[in-house]
């Protein structure tokens, strides 16, 4: 489900890390060589596929420090994990200036990253918990759980009808009329409360700002943004956040969207 980005050097890095990720499940995984990528085409991949986790296998150094930082700021639901055999003790320093969020060395980096990636697979803010507007989703037809699994996977952007449908290989129209019998609203009732339930994490459980995520949920600029989350919850952001400040007072309104 999550989508995960692979930045490697040397093919001794590649090989010791397709090790690890060839027994996860559940991901979207993509590598690219540092050698083949300049910087702007990887910041343009992450930002395009809507890369949620950046494996950085490279030897650290100041400029690859300072590269990280700079993909941290642009792109701030980012999570980027360094993995590698051992690092020197003043690379601790770059880490803590590049924003990078787990660190796997020595021995037992492979059961640890391991470990990581099934608890994040498992916990990631785009899977669509199991009674999710109103749905038993353990008990739905397979057809309709590859729709969700689509939904959870896709940059949202494309978490359209024919995207979904020329997924799962049927026609627009004939997917909207499943879609109302598996999920008891049609496609566009549900897709607005699962924004919604995306909103209410990245806003006020990630702390994230309107100006961080409005991208991410393909509007052309932030006052979109804002005039929608205003017509879905009634009133702006800004009230909304400051109606529950007290995270207590989040807790129905987790409970509606799942």
């Amino acid at each position: 489900m999550p989508s995960l980005l692979v930045y490697y050097s040397n093919q001794e890095q590649l090989g010791d890390i397709q090790k690890v990720l060839r027994v996860v499940d559940g991901w979207d995984i993509h590598y690219t060589q540092e050698a083949a990528t300049p910087f702007d085409q990887l910041n343009n991949w992450i930002r395009h596929d809507e890369i949620q986790y950046l494996i950085c296998t490279v030897n650290m150094n100041p400029e690859l420090a300072e590269r990280l930082k700079v993909l941290r700021y642009r792109h701030p639901m980012l999570t980027m994990i360094y993995y590698n055999e051992a690092l020197r003790q003043n690379d601790f320093l770059d880490f803590a200036e590049a924003g990078v969020g787990k660190v796997f060395l020595g021995q037992e980096r492979h059961i640890q990253l391991t470990d990581t990636l099934e608890e994040e697979a498992r916990n990631h803010w785009r899977r669509i918990p199991s009674h999710f507007a109103g749905i038993d989703r353990q008990n739905l037809p397979p057809r309709a759980e590859r729709i969700l699994r689509f939904m959870e996977r896709a940059p949202i952007r494309r978490i359209t009808i024919e995207d979904i449908a020329e997924n799962i290989r049927i026609s627009p129209s004939h997917l909207r009329k499943e879609f109302k019998q598996y999920f008891k609203l049609n496609f566009r009732e549900f897709k607005q409360q699962l924004l919604s339930h995306y909103e209410t994490i990245l806003l006020f459980e990630k702390k994230l700002k309107p100006g961080q995520i409005f991208e991410l949920f393909d509007y052309k600029n932030l006052s979109a943004f804002s005039r929608s989350f205003k017509a879905r919850h009634g009133v702006t952001w800004q009230k909304f956040k400051r109606k529950n400040k007290d995270p207590k007072t989040l807790s129905p309104l987790k409970e509606y969207y799942g």
